[in-house]
């Protein structure tokens, strides 16, 4: 239960924009209490869905937690950031290239080493499971990797998944935690009410 100790269980949001409106779109919602990560949320959009309703029902659902950011890769718009500070939301863009540090081959060997370890809980999408089964790891010859599904499908699902792994299996350690820490003062500094779980929401 995402109540079990408020002041050590994390819960991030990530999403995969990646353009406007002739690109599916994706949101996940993980939570993390010590090396478990716990997955709230699943969703997708299809190509055409508009901007402002993919904005509008991911703000309902990071509200049901509390959150009041959401990071994402780097292949949105500045008009598809506009749309979300519109709606009182912060879009955290992260560099998803091919580096080995990058966020996106960082996010996918946590969320691999999570999955071997058997410490993280997804939800049941078929869709989601699908893209991960058929994600291809090509070696390039800087020494960095690309991760994506083959040809033409989607990877938008497996890709908010290895984000928001990496976004919550990053924040360890003490300059972590405090970075965290700001993060969540920042989204709850406002007079609240209470979400399902007993914690304040907008």
């Amino acid at each position: 239960s995402p109540n079990m100790a408020r002041t050590v269980f994390a819960r991030t949001a990530a999403c995969a924009p990646s353009g406007l409106r002739n690109d599916s779109w994706a949101l996940t919602v993980l939570g993390r209490k010590g090396d478990h990560v716990i997955q709230f949320v699943v969703r997708a959009w299809r190509p055409g869905t508009s901007v402002e309703r993919v904005v509008e029902e991911t703000k309902a659902e990071l509200l049901r937690f509390g959150l009041r950011s959401v990071a994402s890769d780097q292949y949105g718009s500045e008009v598809t950031k506009a749309h979300f500070e519109r709606a009182g939301l912060r879009l955290e863009e992260q560099p998803f290239t091919s580096g080995p540090s990058s966020p996106k081959a960082v996010g996918f060997k946590a969320l691999k080493e999570q999955v071997i370890a058997r410490r993280i809980r997804l939800l049941d999408d078929g869709e989601q499971t699908r893209e991960l089964q058929l994600l291809e790891v090509t070696r390039l010859s800087g020494g960095g990797e690309r991760i994506a599904a083959p040809g033409r499908l989607h990877d938008d699902r497996a890709c908010a998944l290895a984000l928001g792994v990496h976004m919550l299996c990053s924040e360890t350690g003490a300059a972590g935690f405090l970075r965290f820490l700001g993060r969540q003062i920042g989204e709850n500094e406002r007079p609240a009410k209470e979400n399902r779980f007993g914690e304040a929401v907008a």
